[in-house]
This record gives structure tokens, sequence and C-alpha cells, in this order.
């Protein structure tokens, strides 16, 4: 009988001690959470306080921590700041910085409501993005390794009171898998719908229809993170490859590739591959706008040659050139 009564008595005991550990860990995780988000609010503080030293001005009207339990939420309300060099100035409405409590290395970004940007020529840009639009920062070993922006949608107006409109914005900047050196850039675009065309591409229209952008720079990360000058990065001929280009944008469809390195001065040399999707319809557009000339006629008729069986057609560009085969210089800058 006693033997009966201490089974059943530790059978009783067990759920209480399960109970107790899991207060435990409960209590020790909202002490470690209480701990972080101080430490975090601290150094958020101590960056701003960083900032102002080197004469940028950095405001909010107020700071704080939220998310408990599994996220570290550090808001900033009526955020503002301001760089002296280049002279860029931001203001929104809210900024929030948003990290899973067990990964601090990965940090989304999020600026809803109004959002006013001055830029280095003084021109002010206001904007609004989606509800579902969200950055990305990811780090290792203290430094910024991956970057990225998803905008489904986004409006704004210029300071004139020209409005734009953008959908399906992505945006990515990471290490490429095989070579951890080298950056890899991808973005895209959906739609882009311009107040206006562009001065002095009034043919092209104002809306572009389709975007997309893949580059790959060599060695970018021992560039940026001081391992190797700008100097040695030139002289080491590391290429950038535009490896995807595609642009839908009123009469012009192309797409392209490219290699090319820099000299001193930041000129390329090297080749880009184009190939114009749509020439004829280029052509009545140049045309029908009383821009098409003898040469730029020449251009499209040799490219649409090119590519008539898919291929790219090679543009050389060198000492501030650009030239095809056969014809020769085609253009200068």
């Amino acid at each position: 009988m006693n033997d009966s009564g201490a089974s059943k008595s530790g059978c009783f005991s067990l759920p209480f001690i399960m109970f107790g550990v899991v207060g435990l860990v409960a209590a020790l995780y909202s002490a470690y959470w209480v701990w972080m988000s101080g430490e975090i609010r601290k150094g958020a503080v101590d960056w701003v306080e960083a900032q102002r030293n080197w004469g940028s001005t950095v405001e909010y009207s107020d700071l704080s921590v939220s998310g408990y339990p599994f996220r570290f939420v550090l808001q900033a309300d009526d955020p503002v700041m301001q760089n002296v060099l280049p002279q860029t100035r931001w203001e929104g409405e809210t900024l929030q910085l948003i990290a899973q409590s067990w990964n601090l290395n990965h940090i989304l970004i999020r600026i809803p409501g109004e959002n006013d940007v001055r830029l280095p020529d003084r021109q002010e840009v206001t904007f609004y993005p989606g509800d579902k639009t969200i950055g990305s920062l990811v780090f290792k070993d203290g430094r910024l390794k991956r970057l990225g922006l998803e905008a489904p949608e986004l409006n704004g107006e210029f300071g004139t009171g020209e409005a734009f409109e953008l959908a399906g914005l992505s945006l990515g900047l990471a290490p490429m898998p095989d070579t951890a050196t080298d950056l890899k850039l991808a973005l895209s675009l959906d739609e882009l719908s311009l107040p206006s065309a562009v001065d002095g591409a009034e043919w092209l229209g104002d809306q572009l229809d389709h975007l997309v952008v893949w580059i790959e720079v060599e060695n970018f990360y021992p560039l940026v993170e001081g391992e190797l000058t700008e100097t040695e990065w030139k002289v080491d001929r590391n290429q950038i490859h535009l490896r995807r280009g595609e642009l839908e944008m009123g009469p012009l469809k192309a797409a392209s590739q490219a290699s090319v390195t820099l000299d001193r001065d930041n000129n390329p040399d090297g080749t880009v591959g184009v190939h114009l999707l749509e020439p004829e319809t280029l052509k009545s557009a140049l045309e029908a706008e009383g821009v098409m000339t003898r040469d730029i006629e020449t251009v499209i008729n040799t490219l649409k040659a090119i590519n008539s069986n898919g291929a790219f057609a090679t543009v050389k560009v060198k000492d501030r050139k650009f030239s095809l085969p056969i014809i020769g210089t085609i253009g200068e800058y």
C-alpha cells in the first residue's frame, strides 16, 4: 500500500514540476527580452548621438521597443534624417526596425505613411509605400551582406506636384552563391507611370511596362570592406557583368548583356550585347516624332540584321565611344 501511495504522489507532482520548469524558462526568457529591448534602445540612442557628432541631423518625437514575446520592434515616431554630404533629407511618419528575437542579424524595415525626401540636387519627392512594402538587411560578422526591397505598390509626387506610380518593384543585393566575394544585384519593375515623358526622349512616352536588371560585380565585398583599394580593384581588371537586361517602354523593347571594366577615371571598357525586339515599331515612332536621322536608321537596321537569328549585336565600348562592326563609331559621351 505504501508503494502505491508513493507512485500516485509522484504522478501528481510531475505536472507541477513541468509547469514549474516552463514557468522558469518563461521568466528567464522574459527577463532576456526586457534586457535586450533596453540594449536595443540604448544602441539606437548611441547611434543617433554618433550621427549628430558627425554633423548629421537625426530627430524623432518618440523612441520605443515593442513586439514581445517573439520580436523586437524598434519604432521611431516622426523621424527626420539629414546628411551634410551629400545634402539629403528624409522625413517620415514612422520608422520601424523589426527582428525576430532569435535572429538579430536579419532586420526588416517599414516606413508606412507619408515620406518626404530632398535629393542632393534639391529636388523634393513625396512617396507613400503600400502596406506590403518592406526592406530587409542581413548582417554577418557585423557587416552588411544582403539588402532587399519589395514594393508591390508605391505612389508619390515630385515637388512640382506631378504624380508618379510604380508597381512590382523588387531590389536585391547579395553575395553570389558560388563566389561569396562577388555581388549580385537584381532589380525588376513591373510598371512605372511618370507624370510626363523624359525630356529629349518624348517618343518613349510616360509609361515603363517592364524592367529587369541583373548585375554581377567581381570582388565587390573585398572592395567595400577595405581589403582592396579602388585602385587595386581597377588594376586587377575586375569586371562588371550585366547578365540580364530587359526594357519595355513605349516603342522601345530591348534586351542587353554586357561585360566591362573601369579605368582610373571610371570610364567603361568592354562590350555590350544589344537585341531589339521590334525594330520597325521603333523606327516608326522615331519618324513620327521627327527625330529619325540617317545615322540612327543605319544603326537600327544593322542591329535588326544581326538580331534576326536571335543573336545579340556586340557593341564595343572604349575611350568613351560606342562602335559596331562595319559601321564603326555610333556614339560618344
